[in-house]
């Protein structure tokens, strides 16, 4: 079942919304309306043994499929950069190889029966009628990143707005009350809320305006499980960052200088 957003509707199950604008926006002599989007996504926040185990896992698929396609810029694809004795190590169970992976990733290294913190991830933005019509003919292919920072669009006002993570708390979503305090003093960070302004200022009435709404779609827990889960996606986002470190490496031995800098790796405390 697909969570519902009042005044929204919902794209199929990609977790993406449109709604109308409130204004028209000038496209060459005519006027276009605009539409506001929101991507709204949920996920469990990798753990640092999941990271080492689903790295482990792609390298044994792409020995046991080698002639097989993979996304480009996934998982697979960077791993099939590495040389082969490498993947070889890192199948194996390499302890150097191992270290280096749990080294250089953001996942918290948790206990074996800790879990890990869930998040709801909101991204917000408007777009021109005209985009979403294009977005909605080619829905399962369009880079939904690439769409949200257009530069094209961005120079006119449009695409992302703004981003936030909410900490998903006993299965719930954090008080209210707590949530509207946090946006009314312009909080940016902590540990119950992010939030990532693309180009403007705060807006409170605009975080409040969505706040309201996410709040009213999801009145009790079961609502959350609505709410399209990418946990996947984000493992492997966070799998990248180890691979991207080790090719850096070997292409850095290949010259006499590094190709990269990493003066230092931030961990975050697995509490917060």
């Amino acid at each position: 079942m697909v969570l519902e957003l009042k005044g929204y509707q919902a794209l199929r199950e990609t977790g993406f919304y449109v709604g109308w604008g409130t204004h028209m926006v000038k496209h060459g002599e005519d006027y276009s309306p605009i539409k506001n989007v929101i991507a709204l996504r949920r996920f469990a926040v990798p753990k640092e043994q999941d990271v080492v185990d689903n790295i482990r896992l792609k390298a044994f698929e792409i020995k046991k499929n080698p002639n097989q396609k993979f996304r480009k810029g996934g998982l697979e694809d960077k791993l099939r950069e590495l040389p082969e004795n490498i993947l070889e190590e890192i199948r194996n169970n390499n302890e150097e190889k191992i270290i280096f992976i749990r080294q250089n990733t953001i996942a918290p290294a948790l206990k074996e029966d800790e879990e890990a913190n869930k998040q709801v991830i909101a991204k917000v933005g408007v777009f021109p009628f005209e985009t979403i019509e294009e977005i909605k003919d080619d829905l399962y292919v369009f880079d939904e990143d690439r769409v949200l920072s257009d530069e094209s669009l961005t120079k006119m006002g449009f695409g992302q707005r703004w981003l936030m993570n909410i900490l998903i708390k006993n299965g719930e979503l954090p008080d209210f009350d707590t949530m509207k305090i946090l946006i009314e003093n312009e909080v940016m960070a902590s540990k119950t809320l992010a939030i990532t302004m693309a180009r403007q200022r705060y807006h409170i009435s605009e975080l409040m305006s969505f706040l309201h709404l996410l709040y009213e779609s999801i009145p009790t827990k079961d609502k959350i499980k609505e709410i399209k889960d990418v946990s996947e996606s984000a493992l492997e986002e966070v799998c990248l960052s180890p691979i991207d470190m080790m090719l850096d490496r070997i292409n850095s031995k290949k010259s006499r200088y590094p190709t990269k800098i990493y003066p230092f790796i931030f961990v975050p405390n697995s509490d917060n």
